[in-house]
């Protein structure tokens, strides 16, 4: 949890997309310490903790986490995910020692590709029961029933 009455961190993630969907997945099976929330970008709730900080949420193309204040996007979103994480993932964050442009180049490419490569829902599905207290839009009225 975080500082000044917010939450985090949060994992920002395009909702519709069935890699970031994977991605939500890993996390939550991998986050030991259940610190991670989750807000799809197509949310009111992103458009609230994202406009402050001058990120569009309608930018679909990039995983953004609020990690203690601070906005990470592409590459540096995955890779401070990971290192929150732990072993054994934690050690993919030595590739921030990478210039961000360079890391960002492959991560480009597969955003780009990822509908037409790993799919794409027609609504964000719904979170397993159990796991719904850590997600901020909550309310799901346009939820499919795949659960992510």
């Amino acid at each position: 949890m975080a500082t000044s009455g917010t939450v985090d961190p949060i994992v920002f993630y395009d909702g519709v997309c069935a890699l970031c969907n994977w991605t939500v997945k890993f996390i939550l099976r991998n986050d030991k310490e259940a610190t991670f929330h989750f807000a799809s970008l197509q949310s009111e709730v992103a458009r609230v903790y994202l406009d402050p900080h001058g990120v569009d949420p309608s930018d679909l193309h990039s995983i953004v986490l609020l990690d203690g204040g601070k906005m990470y996007r592409r590459s540096a979103a995955i890779l401070r995910i990971l290192r929150r994480l732990g072993s054994p993932w934690s050690v993919f964050a030595a590739l921030e020692v990478l210039p961000a442009a360079f890391v960002d180049v492959f991560y480009n490419l597969i955003a780009r590709h990822r509908y037409r490569v790993f799919g794409k829902f027609n609504a964000c599905p719904v979170p397993p029961f159990n796991m719904r207290e850590r997600f901020l839009d909550r309310a799901f009225p346009d939820a499919v029933s795949n659960e992510p």
